[in-house]
Order: C-alpha cells, then sequence, then structure tokens
C-alpha cells in the first residue's frame, strides 16, 4: 500500500470482532510506535503498555457509561513523563504511526483519549496493576483489532481543513 492510500484509507473503527490480533502485527505496531519522532529524541520519556486482557479492558472502561474500547480486543496507551506540549505532541506522532501501521496491515483502529483522561490517568491503583511505571502519566490509547469488513479508501480532498496561503 502506498502512503496516500493508506493515509486515505484509515478510520476510527467503532466495533470489533472478538479476534486478537496476532503477535506479528502487535510486533509491527510497536515498531511503527518506536519509528515515531518524538521530541528532542528523548524516547525515554515515553512508555507503551499493551493491554490483551478482557478482564482489564474492562477495569479501564468503567469509568464511562459506554464501552470507549468498541470491544477491540487491543489496547495501547501511551504514557509520558510530565507530559507538556512537545510531549502530547509526540504522543500524537506515536499513536498515528501506530494506526497507519494498523491500516497497512488491513486491522481497525481508534484514537481513543477519553477512557484515558476519565479513567486510568485519575486512578494511581489501576496505573500500577497494568504496569506504568512510576513517574508517567497515561495520556493517550489506541485500540486496535481485526476489521469486520475491509476499511474503504475516502475520495482525497482539500476541502476539509480551511486553508489560506501567503504567497
Amino acid at each position: 500500500m502506498d502512503t496516500m492510500k493508506t493515509l486515505l484509507t484509515r478510520q476510527a473503527v467503532r466495533r470489533y470482532p472478538a479476534t486478537q490480533i496476532t503477535a506479528e502485527q502487535l510486533q509491527q505496531l510497536l515498531q511503527a510506535a518506536n519509528a515515531a519522532p518524538v521530541g528532542m529524541g528523548e524516547y525515554d520519556n515515553f512508555h507503551l503498555t499493551v493491554v490483551q486482557s478482557p478482564a482489564v479492558i474492562e477495569q479501564l472502561e468503567r469509568f464511562s457509561d459506554r464501552h470507549p474500547y468498541y470491544g477491540a480486543p487491543t489496547v495501547i496507551i501511551v504514557s509520558a513523563k510530565s507530559p507538556g506540549p512537545m510531549e502530547l505532541l509526540s504522543i500524537g506522532g506515536i499513536v498515528e504511526n501506530m494506526a497507519l501501521a494498523a491500516t497497512e496491515l488491513g486491522l481497525a483502529s481508534c484514537d481513543i483519549l477519553g477512557a484515558i483522561a476519565m479513567g486510568v490517568a485519575k486512578d494511581s491503583a489501576l496505573s500500577r496493576q497494568i504496569g506504568i511505571p512510576t513517574g508517567f502519566q497515561p495520556c493517550f490509547s489506541l485500540a486496535v483489532g481485526q476489521t469486520s469488513a475491509p476499511l474503504s479508501q475516502r475520495t482525497p480532498t482539500t476541502k476539509r481543513i480551511t486553508t489560506n496561503f501567503v504567497r
């Protein structure tokens, strides 16, 4: 798949079959995360937590009256030391790299903030339980799973985001 096709095919999916992603697929997602640019190249300021236990995903969802992970069998939480603007920008790159890699692999994904901001980020016991290191703050997550139907490519446009030109 070429870059533009991947970009135009990537979409937020909110329904997943229970089938777990493979170890090889997970490895490629983690490689994509590690290929992301991070501020000042300080990769030690970030931590990934892979959750594939349905019981733990249920705990992550208990802070909502909905199911914010939409039944995804894998959740990848990105944490940072003292997250400021540079770290949050870097986390966006880390998550987007994983989402694009998921699309390339034929997997579905969805960026999830609410379950993190309202839940595990405020629950230090749960953070410790799932292995988030001391000094790290959970900031964002990605739900990943198989797709029920093939992802379809959107039509390219420059109309979704307003643009002005200074020439």
